[in-house]
C-alpha cells in the first residue's frame, strides 16, 4: 500500500520556536523605532528611513555568509541551531542596550544598538527560515511553512499586546520583548535536538530533498541548473523584492501614517497589526488547500491581488473607519498566503545541501525591498507635496510590479496531479 506522507506537527512546531525572536524584532522594529525616532527623539522621516535602512545594509551582506557557512557547518548540536542561538542573542542583548540610550534621548546610542541588533539577526535568520524545510519532506513545505507562521506571528503578536498595554513606555515594552526572545530560544535549546530530528528520518528527506537529474550529474550545482529554472529562481526572489518593499514601506510608515493622517493615539495603532494577524490567521490552513487545488503561482498571485486591494481601500481613507480596517485585515490575507506559498516555490527549486544558500537568496531579496523602502518612501514624504498620501499608492505600484514579475515563473508550482505522481514515483523506485 503507498505510503502517505503526513507532516509532524509536534516538531514543526518545536523547531518554529527559532523564528520567535525574529517576529518579536520586527514587529518592534516596525511599531517602535519610528516613534522613538521621529517622535521621542525629533528626527525627521529622512533620517529615520536612513537608520531603518542602514542596517539592513549591513545585513544584506552578511545574509548569504552565514547562509553558506550554515550549508557547511557540522557540529554536535547541528547545522543551524548554533547561528540560531547566538545570533538570538546578540539581538536580545542589543535591545537592552537600545531601550537604555532610547530613554537617555540619545539618537546615536539608540542607532547603533538597533542596528547591531538587525546584525545579530543576519546571523540568526538565515539559519532560522533553513532549518524547517531541512526538517521537512519537500511535498509538505506549504503545511509547515503554515504551521511556522503562526509561531512567528505569535512573536510579533506579544510585542502588540505589549504596546497596546503599555503605549509608549518602552522601558516596559523592551524589557518583556527581550524575555520573548530570551524565553523562546531556551525552549529552542532545551526541546529541539537537529541532528537527532534529521537521523530520525534521513531516509525519507534523502529522498525528497535531494535534487538529481541529468543536469547535474551526481551533485547538485546552482550553476548547471537549467536555464528556464534559473529564471524561475530569479523572478521568485523579484517577485519577493517588490512584495516586500510593499510591506516594508506600509508597516515602517503605519504608525505615524495613522497618528498624523487618521488622528489616532499610539497605542491604538497596534490594532492594525492585530488584523493583519487575524487576517494571516483566517488563510493559515486554507491557502495551502487552495495551493494544491489552483497551483501555487496561482495563490501567490491571488495573495497579491489581495494585498492590492487593501492598499487601494486605505489610499482613499481620509479618515479611521469600518473602511480602514477591512483595508487591513485584506492586507493580511494577502500577506500570509504570499508568504506561505512563495517560499516553498523557491525551495522546490533548491536541494538539500544548497539550501541554506537559497534561503540567503531569499532574505536577501527580502532585506533589500525593507531597506529600500523605508528611505524612498521617508524621502517622498519629506520631500513632495502630497506628504503622507504617497504610502499607499506607491505601495499598490510596487504590487503591481510583483504581480507582472510572477509571470515569467514557471517552475517551483506543483500541483495536486504533479505532487501525486512525482510521490508515486519516488515510492515506487525505492
Amino acid at each position: 500500500m503507498e505510503e502517505k506522507l503526513k507532516l509532524n506537527v509536534k516538531v514543526t512546531l518545536l523547531i518554529s520556536l527559532s523564528l520567535v525572536t525574529w517576529g518579536a524584532f520586527s514587529e518592534i522594529f516596525n511599531s517602535t523605532i519610528q516613534n522613538i525616532l521621529v517622535v521621542k527623539l525629533g528626527n525627521s522621516e529622512t533620517f529615520k528611513g536612513v537608520i531603518m535602512s542602514i542596517g539592513n545594509v549591513c545585513a544584506l551582506l552578511l545574509f548569504p555568509l552565514f547562509g553558506m557557512l550554515s550549508d557547511s557547518t557540522t557540529s554536535k548540536f547541528g547545522k543551524r541551531k548554533p547561528y540560531i542561538v547566538v545570533g538570538g542573542l546578540i539581538t536580545a542583548a542589543s535591545m537592552i542596550g537600545a531601550m537604555v540610550f532610547a530613554n537617555r534621548n540619545s539618537t546615536v546610542g539608540f542607532s547603533v544598538f538597533i542596528t547591531v541588533a538587525m546584525l545579530g539577526m543576519a546571523v540568526n535568520q538565515p539559519a532560522a527560515f533553513a532549518i524547517i524545510p531541512d526538517l521537512t519532506p519537500k511535498p509538505l513545505n506549504s503545511e509547515a511553512n503554515a504551521l511556522k507562521g503562526i509561531v512567528l506571528a505569535s512573536g510579533g503578536f506579544a510585542v502588540t499586546v505589549f504596546i497596546i498595554v503599555f503605549g509608549t513606555n518602552f522601558t516596559v515594552v523592551y524589557s518583556a520583548t527581550t524575555a520573548v526572545m530570551v524565553l523562546s530560544l531556551v525552549m529552542f535549546m532545551l526541546f529541539v535536538n537537529e541532528s537527532k530530528m534529521h537521523n530520525a528520518q534521513r531516509a525519507t528527506l534523502d529522498k525528497y530533498n535531494r535534487v538529481l537529474d541529468s543536469s547535474h550529474k551526481d551533485k547538485f550545482r546552482i550553476s548547471t541548473m537549467p536555464k528556464d529554472k534559473k529564471r524561475s529562481v530569479f523572478f521568485i526572489l523579484a517577485v519577493t523584492l517588490f512584495s516586500f518593499f510593499a510591506y516594508g514601506a506600509v508597516m515602517s510608515t503605519y504608525v505615524n501614517y495613522a497618528n498624523k493622517v487618521w488622528d489616532m493615539p499610539y497605542n491604538q495603532t497596534g490594532i492594525f497589526v492585530i488584523l493583519i494577524g487575524v487576517g494571516g490567521l483566517i488563510v493559515i490552513y486554507p491557502v495551502t488547500v487552495v495551493a494544491k487545488k489552483i497551483g501555487r503561482k496561482n495563490t501567490v498571485m491571488l495573495g497579491l491581488g489581495f494585498l492590492f486591494s487593501g492598499f487601494v481601500i486605505a489610499a482613499f481613507m481620509k479618515e479611521f473607519g469600518l473602511l480602514t480596517l477591512v483595508a487591513y485585515l485584506l492586507f493580511g490575507i494577502g500577506w500570509s498566503a504570499l508568504n506561505i506559498i512563495s517560499m516553498p516555490m523557491l525551495f522546490e527549486l533548491s536541494d538539500a545541501s544548497t539550501l541554506g544558500t537559497f534561503v540567503s537568496a531569499y532574505t536577501v531579496a527580502c532585506t533589500i525591498g525593507r531597506t529600500i523602502a523605508p528611505f524612498v518612501i521617508g524621502v517622498l514624504i519629506d520631500n513632495t507635496k502630497y506628504g503622507y498620501a504617497v504610502l499607499y499608492p506607491v505601495a499598490a505600484a510596487a504590487v503591481v510590479v510583483a504581480a507582472i514579475c510572477l509571470l515569467f515563473v514557471k517552475h517551483g508550482n506543483v500541483t495536486p496531479v504533479h505532487e501525486e505522481k512525482s510521490l508515486s514515483a519516488a515510492q515506487a523506485n525505492s
